[in-house]
């Protein structure tokens, strides 16, 4: 991902789960904390996207409006319980005006 600014949408971030095979998943979403300390759920519901052991979610309006290092951690629901994967971080800058 190329520089992202604050307002940003469309944008896909993918976050690998490591060994969390997706295939038997029975919900899945990205938990992100935002650089003021906020944490969101960042739903499956139409924009997050699971492939092997990747999800991939597209940021919608709204949803990068604060600038800083955000982390992102997926969180996996199996028929035997709920896995999270590894975190990532990535920079929101503010907008030049």
């Amino acid at each position: 991902m190329g520089k992202v600014y604050v307002g940003d949408y469309g944008l896909p971030v993918e976050v690998e789960t490591l060994d969390n095979d997706l295939s038997t998943a029975t919900a899945y979403y990205l938990s992100a904390l935002k650089p003021d300390g906020d944490t969101v759920r960042l739903p499956a519901a139409g924009n997050c996207t699971k492939s092997g052991t990747k999800l991939t979610y597209t940021f919608l309006a709204g949803d990068l409006d604060t600038a800083g290092t955000w982390w992102v951690q997926p969180v996996i629901t199996y028929p035997s319980g709920v896995q999270r994967g590894t975190s990532a971080p990535f920079k929101i800058s503010e907008i030049n005006t």
